[in-house]
């Protein structure tokens, strides 16, 4: 887009902050400013900000701290919503803020960029803007900020704010995956059962703590042998309404650790010295720790059930059904929608 174009956009969605900002410019070629850069790794550096900034027609030399100069602090943030803030102070200590939120870094800088450019340049004396009586032509936008609707026929419809823009990008996102996983509980007496399970998930990828998710299966245990042999084999719900989420925006992977609660209802079946054929009802809770990529994940998780069917079948603790069990898996998914 060429340099003055772009610059027409965003001066026409910067409104009463834009003339603060004109308001301190330079009036000589090169106008001295003091520039606080932060942005996140794999964003734009400050060397290539500020060629940025001369490629939009604003011609501006960092100063040391101590030479009065107008502030400009560009602050960068976010992962899959990246947010931009650009704070500009005078020397009066009068300050404008203007803040862009899209889904690229680098879009965010150049924004901003043009933003300074703009701030850095004295507005044109009214004299010399000509006169005109036609109407302006529509601006191309610039990414994270909406160009100003100059249809005459009918009202402009208001512009998307940058809260509009961060709203309608958290709109819920369903995803359906499917996993595996080896597991280790305790069902009968005081040994482990080693077995394996089968998993449908639908999950909520919004990055808030809010994010349901509903997990289906079925787990297999191995056999377990006491006094008796017993084999069990339980469908199960998990309902999982929160989770963290830890992750660097320049990266697409992330760590969530998730909340859940868990059912499994199946039959208990025994065989030996004492014959049994009940049903298996367990309530639980458990923590689960993924990591996620964009096709995959990796998970561990631990926690607890509490079985309501727990007779003695035997004469000793090797055949009790324990009030409280643990559990545990280790499983890779992957997402199929």
């Amino acid at each position: 887009m060429p340099i003055r174009t772009r610059r027409a956009a965003v001066a026409g969605s910067m409104g009463a902050a834009g003339l603060v900002w004109a308001g301190i410019a330079a009036a000589q070629d090169a106008a001295p400013i003091h520039l606080a850069y932060d942005v996140p790794p794999g964003c734009p550096s400050q060397p290539q900000f500020l060629d940025m900034v001369g490629q939009d027609g604003g011609h501006v030399v960092v100063v040391a701290g101590d030479r009065p100069a107008p502030t400009f602090s560009v602050h960068v943030e976010g992962r899959e919503i990246v947010v931009g803030r650009l704070v500009v102070r005078d020397a009066d200590g009068k300050e404008a803020t203007r803040k862009i939120a899209v889904t690229r870094c680098e879009d965010v800088v150049r924004s901003l960029a043009v933003l300074v450019a703009l701030a850095a340049q004295p507005l044109p004396p009214a004299e010399e803007a000509p006169a005109s009586t036609a109407p302006p032509e529509p601006l191309p936008p610039v990414p994270g900020i909406a160009a100003p609707d100059t249809t005459p026929e009918a009202p402009p419809e208001p512009a998307e704010t940058d809260a509009d823009h961060v709203r309608r990008s958290k709109r819920r996102t369903w995803h359906l995956n499917v996993s595996t996983e080896a597991t280790l509980d305790r069902g009968v007496g005081a040994g482990l059962d080693p077995g394996v399970a089968a998993y449908l998930e639908l999950i909520d990828e919004v990055p808030s703590f809010y994010a349901p998710s509903i997990r289906a299966g079925i787990e297999l245990p191995l056999d377990q042998w006491t006094d008796n042999t017993y084999r069990r084999v339980v469908g199960r719900l998990d309902a999982c309404p929160w989770h963290l989420v830890a992750s660097q925006p320049w990266s697409d992977d992330a760590f969530t650790l998730t909340a859940c609660g868990r059912l499994d209802v199946g039959r208990l079946n025994a065989q030996g010295s004492t014959q049994v054929n009940l049903p298996w009802v367990a309530p639980g809770a458990l923590l689960r720790m993924r990591w996620t990529s964009p096709r995959f994940f990796v998970e561990l998780e631990a926690g607890v059930t509490f079985p309501l069917v727990r007779e003695n079948f035997g004469t000793g603790t090797t055949d009790e059904v324990p009030a409280a069990a643990g559990m545990g898996g280790l499983g890779i998914g992957v997402f199929a929608l």
